[in-house]
Protein backbone atom coordinates (compact mmCIF):
# COMPACT_ATOMS: atom_id res chain seq x y z
CA UNK A 1 0.00 0.00 0.00
CA UNK A 2 1.31 3.59 -0.40
CA UNK A 3 0.01 6.83 1.45
CA UNK A 4 0.24 10.44 0.46
CA UNK A 5 1.02 13.17 3.55
CA UNK A 6 1.21 16.68 1.82
CA UNK A 7 3.37 18.82 3.58
CA UNK A 8 2.69 22.83 3.14
CA UNK A 9 6.57 23.37 2.85
CA UNK A 10 10.19 22.62 4.12
CA UNK A 11 9.58 23.80 7.80
CA UNK A 12 6.71 21.55 8.12
CA UNK A 13 9.22 18.27 7.64
CA UNK A 14 11.59 19.73 9.59
CA UNK A 15 9.04 20.00 12.85
CA UNK A 16 8.49 16.46 12.24
CA UNK A 17 12.29 15.78 11.67
CA UNK A 18 14.13 18.07 13.87
CA UNK A 19 11.60 19.69 16.23
CA UNK A 20 10.76 19.28 19.58
CA UNK A 21 11.35 15.37 21.48
CA UNK A 22 7.96 15.01 21.71
CA UNK A 23 6.85 15.90 17.90
CA UNK A 24 10.32 13.65 16.82
CA UNK A 25 8.63 11.10 18.99
CA UNK A 26 5.06 11.15 17.46
CA UNK A 27 6.31 11.49 13.92
CA UNK A 28 8.80 8.01 14.20
CA UNK A 29 5.99 6.33 15.76
CA UNK A 30 3.74 7.00 13.17
CA UNK A 31 6.13 6.17 10.92
CA UNK A 32 7.08 2.56 12.45
CA UNK A 33 3.00 1.93 12.73
CA UNK A 34 3.07 2.74 8.63
CA UNK A 35 6.61 0.05 8.24
CA UNK A 36 5.16 -2.97 10.21
CA UNK A 37 1.82 -2.38 8.00
CA UNK A 38 3.41 -2.61 4.50
CA UNK A 39 2.66 1.34 4.16
CA UNK A 40 5.13 3.37 2.01
CA UNK A 41 4.39 6.96 3.07
CA UNK A 42 5.20 9.67 0.18
CA UNK A 43 5.81 13.04 1.63
CA UNK A 44 4.68 15.41 -0.68
CA UNK A 45 6.35 18.87 0.10
CA UNK A 46 4.21 21.47 -1.38
CA UNK A 47 7.16 24.14 -1.81
CA UNK A 48 8.13 25.77 -5.70
CA UNK A 49 11.42 26.48 -4.27
CA UNK A 50 13.22 23.26 -4.27
CA UNK A 51 12.98 20.27 -6.30
CA UNK A 52 15.04 17.47 -4.48
CA UNK A 53 16.69 17.49 -1.08
CA UNK A 54 20.06 18.49 -2.28
CA UNK A 55 18.27 22.14 -3.09
CA UNK A 56 18.02 22.47 0.72
CA UNK A 57 21.60 22.41 0.85
CA UNK A 58 23.17 26.06 2.07
CA UNK A 59 19.60 27.07 3.10
CA UNK A 60 18.45 27.79 6.74
CA UNK A 61 15.39 27.87 8.08
CA UNK A 62 13.78 28.94 11.12
CA UNK A 63 11.94 26.53 13.61
CA UNK A 64 8.76 27.01 15.12
CA UNK A 65 10.40 27.36 18.47
CA UNK A 66 12.87 29.73 17.02
CA UNK A 67 15.64 27.75 16.54
CA UNK A 68 17.82 28.12 13.06
CA UNK A 69 18.38 25.07 11.17
CA UNK A 70 20.87 24.26 8.30
CA UNK A 71 19.22 23.19 5.17
CA UNK A 72 22.10 20.17 5.29
CA UNK A 73 20.54 18.65 8.88
CA UNK A 74 17.04 18.54 7.09
CA UNK A 75 17.97 16.87 3.72
CA UNK A 76 20.20 14.13 6.02
CA UNK A 77 17.25 13.01 8.49
CA UNK A 78 14.97 13.24 5.11
CA UNK A 79 17.22 10.16 3.87
CA UNK A 80 18.04 8.56 6.97
CA UNK A 81 14.28 8.61 7.32
CA UNK A 82 13.86 7.19 4.13
CA UNK A 83 15.95 4.21 4.89
CA UNK A 84 14.84 3.74 8.54
CA UNK A 85 11.13 3.83 7.22
CA UNK A 86 11.26 3.18 3.50
CA UNK A 87 9.38 6.01 2.79
CA UNK A 88 9.89 9.28 0.21
CA UNK A 89 10.24 13.03 0.34
CA UNK A 90 8.89 14.66 -3.39
CA UNK A 91 8.84 17.84 -3.97
CA UNK A 92 6.64 19.82 -6.34
CA UNK A 93 5.11 22.86 -6.52
CA UNK A 94 1.10 23.96 -4.82
CA UNK A 95 -0.12 23.87 -7.87
CA UNK A 96 0.78 20.77 -8.64
CA UNK A 97 0.00 18.91 -5.59
CA UNK A 98 -3.11 17.83 -7.28
CA UNK A 99 -1.68 15.91 -9.83
CA UNK A 100 1.05 14.72 -8.40
CA UNK A 101 -1.02 12.83 -5.46
CA UNK A 102 -2.98 10.97 -8.26
CA UNK A 103 0.08 10.17 -9.92
CA UNK A 104 1.60 8.94 -6.86
CA UNK A 105 -1.46 6.44 -5.88
CA UNK A 106 -1.46 5.69 -9.53
CA UNK A 107 1.85 3.96 -9.12
CA UNK A 108 3.72 6.65 -10.72
CA UNK A 109 6.87 8.35 -9.40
Amino acid sequence: SIAVDTKADVIEVAQNLCGSVAERMRFSKEMETAKLNNIKIVFLIEDKRFKEKEDLFGCKFKLHDGRTIKGEQIATAMSICEIRYGCEFQFCSPDEAGYRIIQILEGGK
